[in-house]
């Protein structure tokens, strides 16, 4: 699904509307009140919101939100807002479109590097903004987290508040897990997810054993490689301090093709492909993981999260296994998810207002995350928001509660089922445990590399996510794409990095 809301037509609406009552003012027995309305309802600028739908949304549900945020967002702050969900599919296309015109006034940053947005002057600074903010939006962030968004001394964007490690963890069948009597607690690591798939597999050789979580993705995505520095798939290089010969020491740059660990990884892909574990379609395969589990299509996916926010025990028939390694935070980890405005805005003050309220207005929040209580959700007992009888992901009219990931600032609102009533007091305590990389705090500076990164980027896209769902065989293609990288400038980006990691080393 594209943009679920079409800007102009709206706005096209909007205006006819407005037309409307202003001829209609004219006549002599209109209130005062009735003419201060219209005024100000004239004068309230609507802010363009564009967000990465990961779940299921309608246009009606979506607009039902929008209709209740509005009327928060008149009597509070005088602006309005337009909500764009875009697919998470074709997020990276749509949103640098979006990026490319005055539609778009706030925006998720996801998916592509922070630092290109910078780099590309896409992204307006907020600097001043923020100076000018008040300390309760400044108490929300850590000095790290805004260093993370700051370049040149110029903050762009806003992380999103959610855990602050990263991990990988197994999402299974609730019904072929108990069938099969698999503890669960025992899939901590890769070599015990390839065990439990053969075994699921000779038990159940007529489903697919393992799927991709949200399409078109592919198997794994995300993996324990190392620092990818600028960019989390690490396809300009990283720093691996998961391979056996790393030394903390002596810090050295690899291309991602040159590491033990992402040559194991795809040796791994492989062979489930081959094995027949995979779907023989995956790299067009256009449903999500879930989706295949629920009509008992699939045993699991593998998901790339953030902190133990996912419960063992899911409303939609799933369990979780303990995290696949350890909870990283990497050098990217705070700019995973971050909100910045587009430098082609028209509406930049009316933007900071409304992303100010997306991380401070716990009832704005509520509706973005959770839906409107009593038609896309219902609060339980324990405080947590959850679809109404007979609703779920897969038909849900406003499936916000699937995606809590995504949004700003869910610490101010009810915790969705899935993230569990102790949600917020999880999170602070899931803090003090997570591991920071070698280099957290680092940034590269590109600007020397622009065409080398644009080569390198398309050369790694070529061939990442066949290798990630197993269709390519390692052992044949990595020689090949070395030679390829190396050709299109792999190794004046690693020197730039090297050198630059080096003095930030010394820093420290």
């Amino acid at each position: 699904m594209g943009k679920l809301k079409k800007y102009v037509a709206l706005a096209s609406v909007f205006t006819l509307l407005m037309a409307t009552i202003t001829g209609c003012g004219g006549e002599n027995n209109t209130s005062v009140g009735a003419e201060e309305a219209k005024q100000e309802s004239k004068d309230m600028e609507t802010v363009s919101v564009y967000l990465p739908q990961a779940s299921n949304f309608t246009e009606e549900g979506i607009a039902t939100v929008e209709e209740e945020m509005n009327k928060i967002f008149k009597e509070r702050y005088n602006v309005q807002v337009d909500l764009n969900y875009i697919s998470l599919g074709n997020w990276v296309t749509q949103s640098n479109l979006a990026l490319t015109t005055d539609e778009c006034d706030v925006i998720t940053l996801v998916n592509s590097p922070l630092t290109s947005f910078v780099r590309n002057g896409q992204l307006a600074p907020l600097t001043s903004y923020y100076e000018n903010a008040s300390n309760e939006l400044k108490d929300i962030f850590s000095e790290d987290e805004l260093k993370a968004t700051t370049f040149d001394g110029e903050i762009y964007s806003l992380p999103r508040k959610f855990w602050a490690g990263t991990e990988s963890a197994l999402f299974m069948s609730e019904k072929i897990v108990n069938e099969m009597g698999i503890d669960i607690s025992t899939i901590n690591s890769l070599e015990a997810v390839d065990k439990v798939l053969y075994q699921v597999h000779e038990a159940y050789p007529d489903i697919y054993t393992i799927v991709p979580a949200v399409e078109p993705s592919s198997l794994l995505d995300i993996w324990y490689y190392g620092d990818g520095m600028s960019d989390d798939r690490g396809r300009y290089g990283v720093v691996p301090f998961f391979d056996s010969d790393f030394d903390e020491n002596n810090m050295k740059v690899k291309s991602l093709y040159e590491t033990e660990k992402f040559k194991e990884i795809c040796e791994y892909t492989h062979k489930w492909y081959s094995d027949g574990l995979v779907l023989p379609d995956v790299l067009s395969n256009t449903i999500d993981g879930g989706t295949y589990i629920k009509n008992g299509q699939a045993f699991a996916f593998m998901v790339r999260q953030q902190g133990n926010g996912y419960k063992n025990k899911t409303k939609d028939g799933m369990l979780t296994s303990p995290s696949l390694g350890p909870s990283i935070n990497y050098s990217y980890t705070n700019t995973t998810v971050t909100y910045g405005i587009s430098s082609n805005s028209k509406h930049k003050d009316a933007a900071w207002t409304v992303l100010q309220s997306l991380y401070m207005d716990s009832d704005i929040v509520s509706l973005l995350a959770d839906g409107v209580d009593g038609v896309h959700t219902v609060l339980q007992d324990d405080g947590t928001a959850t679809f109404p009888e007979g609703v779920d992901r897969s038909n849900c009219a406003y499936g916000g509660i699937y995606q809590f990931w995504i949004y700003p600032n869910t610490m101010i609102c009810p915790p969705s089922q899935i993230m569990g009533k102790d949600y917020v007091e999880n999170l602070k305590a899931y803090s003090a445990t997570v591991e920071p990389s070698p280099i957290v705090g680092f940034q590269w500076d590109s600007t020397d590399c622009t065409d080398e990164m644009t080569a390198v980027s398309n050369i790694h896209d070529k061939y990442y996510k066949a290798l990630m769902s197993g269709v390519l065989d390692p052992k044949e293609v990595f020689p090949k794409i070395i030679d390829e990288l190396k050709q299109a400038g792999m190794d004046k980006i690693i020197a730039s990095e090297q050198e630059q990691l080096d003095e930030f080393l010394k820093s420290k």
